[in-house]
């Protein structure tokens, strides 16, 4: 499962959107900390922009990728591999990519720009909070993929009752 899981990192780092996710952190890291000459502002703004930016952006990029690569999961689930190794490796190539966005674009302007303490919790919280919400998103694929189906096979058994029944 470790190559299911290097393909979507690497997939996913090639994503123009996930490069955009960077530049985006990255341009409010380097403007909000080179403002002020105030370092406890600009991480202060930093961590207000990280705790609005980072969960909204990584649950709707997650859900949405999952939901796009439901094919090929579809076709990893038809080999002889566990359903739980194929989730947790498209969920750990997902987080570790978002999450090296997520360090490239703020962390490494911290590190240039504010190397303290404060710094490194900041990226750390980012990080968990970018795990945290790309498994929400996976949550969000699992319950809203098997409903459709489950509600089809429902309504197929249904009819074939009453056509059954009915003659």
């Amino acid at each position: 499962m470790l190559t299911v899981s290097k393909y979507v990192f690497l997939d996913l780092l090639k994503n123009r959107s996930i490069l955009v996710y960077t530049l985006v952190l990255a341009v409010l890291s380097f403007t909000l900390l080179g403002l002020d000459g105030n370092s406890a502002k600009g991480l202060l703004s930093l961590l207000n922009i990280t705790l609005l930016f980072v969960p909204v952006i990584t649950t709707l990029f997650s859900a949405i990728y999952f939901f796009n690569s439901l094919e090929f999961i579809e076709l990893l689930l038809s080999q002889p591999v566990k359903r739980t190794g194929i989730l947790l490796s498209e969920y750990s190539g997902m987080a570790l990519s978002l999450s090296a966005a997520f360090v490239s674009g703020v962390g490494v302007p911290l590190v240039i720009l504010l190397p303290v303490g404060a710094s490194f919790v900041l990226i750390l919280c980012g990080v968990l909070l970018t795990f945290i919400f790309t498994s929400i998103g996976l949550l969000i694929f699992v319950l809203s993929a098997t409903r459709p189906v489950v509600s089809g096979r429902r309504s197929s058994f249904h009819c074939s009752l009453h056509y059954c029944l009915t003659g």
